[in-house]
């Protein structure tokens, strides 16, 4: 995604945005080999599916509170904040395994992001997501990048300060009934000598939705059948 012009950039931004995204790969690098940190109640069963393993990478997202339909997250420690020309970021992952009970099947994961920003003079803000669904039996792979309004990242040279929201959704093929979701999120702010420049999560949502599986034909079909039958059965009775 390309930068909006919106205001004019002096180069010291341009170069302090570069050194944002080293650290923001770096700090990816790094939570790679921390150890991930189990929810609260990591397992649990909803009317529709049943969860496990849930997990975040480093815990910044925190543990979810489960309700039929989605998972909500009210992160404390998902928080970005520079000041005089020091970058700040944050990143973290969480990641959740889904069992349909018999009778249902998934048709669509999607996920949200809510927060605020606020920049004094001048700097910048940025936040990613992606929302990706693993089919357990077949290791095929579904992810969806989410969309941002306003569009990430924010540059300004006199303040700016918000609310920022996101989100995606992916529409999950048939017979897909034992799933891995991973919610990723990121943030990461500059703000230049004598300027502050602030980011924070406060809200994301995995949402989860089922479907009836459909029965077949044949068996669908089978109740008007012996219906039919009994009636025409009690038609020759009277009539014998």
């Amino acid at each position: 995604m390309g930068l909006r012009p919106t205001y004019p950039l002096e180069v010291s931004v341009i170069r302090k945005a570069s050194s944002i995204l080293a650290l923001s790969v770096l700090v990816a690098g790094t939570s790679a080999v921390q150890a991930e940190v189990a929810w609260d109640v990591p397992a649990g069963s909803l009317t529709h599916y049943d969860y496990s393993h849930g997990k975040t990478q480093v815990n910044k997202l925190g543990s979810p509170t489960a309700l039929e339909g989605s998972f909500q997250f009210f992160p404390t420690g998902m928080k970005a904040n520079s000041s005089n020309a020091s970058a700040s970021s944050a990143s973290d992952t969480a990641s959740v395994v889904l069992n349909a009970v018999p009778t249902r099947q998934f048709s669509h994961i999607t996920a949200s992001v809510l927060g605020d920003y606020s920049i004094l003079g001048v700097g910048n803000i940025n936040s990613l997501g992606q929302l990706r669904v693993t089919n357990l039996e077949t290791s095929q792979v579904l992810w969806s990048n989410l969309v941002f309004t306003p569009t990430m990242p924010v540059f300004t040279q006199t303040s700016a300060a918000g609310v920022f929201s996101a989100n995606t959704s992916i529409a999950i093929p048939s017979s897909w009934n034992n799933i891995n979701i991973e919610l990723d999120s990121s943030l990461s702010a500059f703000g230049d000598n004598g300027s502050t420049a602030f980011i924070e999560v406060k809200n994301a949502s995995i949402g989860v939705e089922t479907a009836v599986i459909p029965l077949p034909a044949a068996i669908a079909a089978a109740p008007l059948a012996l219906f039919i039958a009994y009636r025409a059965r009690r038609k020759m009775t009277r009539q014998a």
